[in-house]
């Protein structure tokens, strides 16, 4: 073992100060000889073009809600409790928006309901509220984005259950 480290210190002394060497083991905690051309330097000009793809694909998602959210609350009543209705024959309630969030509940899930479990759906949709849910899953999208495609699907999918088990918690909570 004496001999082996021995001969490691040796063999590393010399490539870093043989400068014909260097290049054949520079690398990233070996700053003052690193040289892009190495395989170190290839690995990451590939992972900053992956981050630099990834958020770009994310900001233009951001960007494009944004405008959805837009039209959608043009086409939507405002109601007294701070949440919107949407005229339309889909049942269905959601939050959405980023840095103020919101919720949405259409004509035909207030028809369909009493005002018990009109009062719950709401508990649950404001719960999504209170806990910032949509900015929540973007930055979870986002961390994900750099795993394979079945394990990020995989992710999402719980990663939704949870949150949506977590709103439900505070309607049986109240």
């Amino acid at each position: 073992i004496a001999l082996t480290t021995a001969v490691l210190y040796y063999v590393i002394f010399i490539f870093e100060y043989d400068h014909y060497l260097s290049p054949l083991v520079s690398h990233w905690h070996h700053m003052a000889i690193f040289q892009i051309q190495s395989w170190h330097g290839f690995s990451l000009i590939l992972f900053s073009i992956m981050i630099v793809s990834v958020l770009g694909k994310k900001i233009t998602l951001v960007y494009r809600s944004s405008q959805q959210l837009s039209v959608l609350q043009s086409l939507s009543i405002k109601q007294k409790d701070g949440s919107y209705l949407i005229e339309s024959n889909v049942i269905n309630a959601f939050t959405c928006g980023l840095l103020k969030p919101v919720c949405y509940l259409t004509s035909a899930l207030k028809a369909g309901l009493n005002k018990e479990e009109l009062s719950m759906v709401q508990i649950h949709e404001n719960a999504h509220i209170k806990s910032y849910d949509p900015i929540k899953k973007l930055l979870f999208q986002l961390l994900s984005s750099f795993y394979p495609v079945y394990i990020r699907k995989t992710l999402l999918v719980k990663f939704s259950i949870v949150m949506e088990q977590m709103a439900d918690r505070q309607v049986v909570l109240s």
